[in-house]
């Protein structure tokens, strides 16, 4: 099911009804006080919507042809039009005992950016063969669309279908479509800044899971996905690590296989580990460094920045120091 928000719902009742958003808000906390807040206010306003006689999915379920501001996470069969702005280095790990690799590419149109994920070994064989590149076109048919921690990505699959530079198509984009995370230092993140940062962990909390649906990747309750109804759920690991650049520390909050990238073990093997092997693995990762993209949120419950992650990167050492040295000189 594609995941709206709120004021996507909203925005759509008073699209097709001709009503103001005030009069609907009313109506959806009426609807919460009859409920007595038993449920989200995003569901109210499902109801309220089913009330008005508004298929909110319409629209998205028929068109197949998006731009990046259009993507919903729980799309499918999806085509984008996008040209890549960044290439991310492949990265290989284990699930179920077997060997995988997954790559990522930040790219953008008119309307704003996205990070692109592939997985099908065809389409990373390419990337790695150099035959797509910074600034070439991509026609993307097939694919699907995913929230990572907050960040809407678009996926693509064995059945997706691409196409480098189609003939007679072009991509401009946009001045006000955010680019690409800029570098910061600890110290200079702002709330909500998108940012990356780069630092050395100075301490890993006992990792955490959670059973996840296995299509949308959120928490279920009471063994039920409040999207897709009954799943076969699978764990999640969360892991929580300090980072320390030298001008401040900050917590790290990193899920699923940014978790088990820090920690460097797949989520079977996290959970099946005793106290003293898990304290054996924080010593062997305190102490390495990484660059984190993410965003800087605020925890409600300490009023302190938090950085969520989105992409995780090991540093080597030897390449800082010689970055450091050419500024220097």
């Amino acid at each position: 099911m594609i995941n709206l928000s709120y004021d996507d719902i909203l925005k759509k009742i008073a699209e097709v009804k001709g009503i103001e958003r005030a009069e609907i808000e009313i109506k959806v906390q009426q609807k919460l006080s009859a409920l007595s807040n038993l449920i989200s206010k995003e569901g109210a306003a499902h109801i309220i919507a089913n009330e008005y006689g508004v298929k909110l999915f319409e629209a998205f379920t028929a068109k197949r042809k998006y731009d990046v501001k259009e993507l919903k996470a729980g799309i499918r069969g999806a085509e984008i039009l996008i040209k890549v702005l960044k290439m991310n280095e492949i990265r290989e790990f284990e699930k179920n005992g077997t060997n995988r690799r997954v790559v990522s590419l930040f790219c953008g149109d008119a309307t704003g950016t996205t990070r692109v994920v592939f997985w099908d070994e065809v389409h990373i064989e390419k990337i790695k063969k150099g035959e797509i590149k910074e600034g070439d076109i991509l026609k993307i048919k097939d694919g699907y669309v995913r929230d990572n921690n907050g960040f809407i990505e678009f996926h693509t699959g064995s059945t997706s279908e691409m196409t480098v530079n189609p003939a007679g198509e072009t991509v401009i984009v946009g001045n006000s479509a955010p680019r690409e995370t800029i570098l910061k230092t600890i110290k200079e993140l702002k709330e909500n800044d998108n940012a990356r940062v780069r630092g050395t962990i100075m301490m890993i909390f006992d990792p955490r899971f959670y059973s996840a649906c296995p299509e949308c990747n959120k928490k279920l309750t009471e063994g039920k996905c409040m999207l897709h109804g009954e799943v076969i759920a699978k764990n999640v690991p969360i892991v929580n690590v300090m980072m320390d650049d030298g001008t401040e520390t900050i917590r790290v909050v990193a899920f699923r296989d940014l978790a088990e990238t820090i920690m460097g073990q797949n989520v079977e093997k996290l959970k099946g580990m005793n106290p003293g092997e898990l304290e054996i693995l924080r010593s062997e990762i305190v102490g390495r460094q990484f660059e984190i993209a993410g965003r800087a949120v605020k925890n409600q419950v300490t009023n302190r920045l938090e950085f969520n992650a989105q992409e995780v990167k090991a540093l080597d050492p030897e390449m800082l120091a010689k970055e450091l040295k050419e500024k220097i000189n």
